[in-house]
């Protein structure tokens, strides 16, 4: 039993959630949160939880064994389009590089982008700052016609920072009211290509990077 490529799954203490890339946020309740740590164990569930389990199943936010397509490491697709982006921010072209992000996550999903765009190492030479980063990724989604969204305006800031010689990391947050999720980059304490208006209902929840 595994998350879907576009699932990210945080089980700690009473609250719990599950947050899908391509949609939807749920929160989990105390019950909720044991039967997945269960479940993901591989132990026997009850017919309450069997039957929870088995909804989130046809729901596509889980996997079994016998649905998964592919191993855990980074697909080779996954793996190009991080390299095609990579070479796009040498050449300023940083707009390409959101589109490639879009791409990566429509064909590879979430996992699989992240662990392929997040495995290039931290340049040791710095050239931009992170306000000169930050504009760069905001302005390359502000003149995206197809509508750039965070994780993708997230990624491109990492991969950026990261080139320029910036420790980085992708931050995933769920704010309860409405309930809802979002991903940032922030480097030091520092966000990258976002607002601090914008993130401050989220509470961070997972780090990449």
């Amino acid at each position: 039993m595994w998350p879907a490529p576009d699932v990210a799954v945080v089980l700690d203490g009473a609250q719990g959630f599950l947050i899908d890339m391509r949609a939807d946020t749920h929160a989990l309740d105390a019950r909720a949160s044991d039967a997945l740590r269960r479940a993901f164990a591989g132990e026997a569930l009850s017919g309450g939880d069997q039957a929870f389990v088995s909804g989130l199943i046809s729901e596509g936010v889980l996997e079994t064994k016998t649905q998964r397509r592919g191993d855990v490491p980074p697909s080779r697709r996954a793996a190009v389009l991080a390299s095609l982006a990579r070479g796009a921010l040498v050449l300023n072209q940083t707009g390409h590089a959101v589109r490639l992000a879009r791409a990566s996550f429509a064909a590879t999903g979430w996992a699989e982008t992240l662990g392929a765009w997040t495995r290039g190492a931290i340049s040791s030479v710095n050239g931009r700052s992170l306000a000169e980063i930050g504009a760069a990724v905001a302005r390359a989604t502000a003149n995206d016609p197809t509508g750039a969204d965070c994780k993708e305006r997230a990624l491109t800031a990492f991969t950026l920072a990261r080139r320029h010689g910036h420790p980085a990391e992708i931050v995933v947050g769920a704010a309860l009211h409405p309930l809802a999720a979002h991903a940032w980059c922030e480097s030091g304490g520092a966000i990258i290509g976002d607002s601090a208006e914008r993130i401050a209902s989220y509470t961070p929840l997972l780090r990449y990077g």
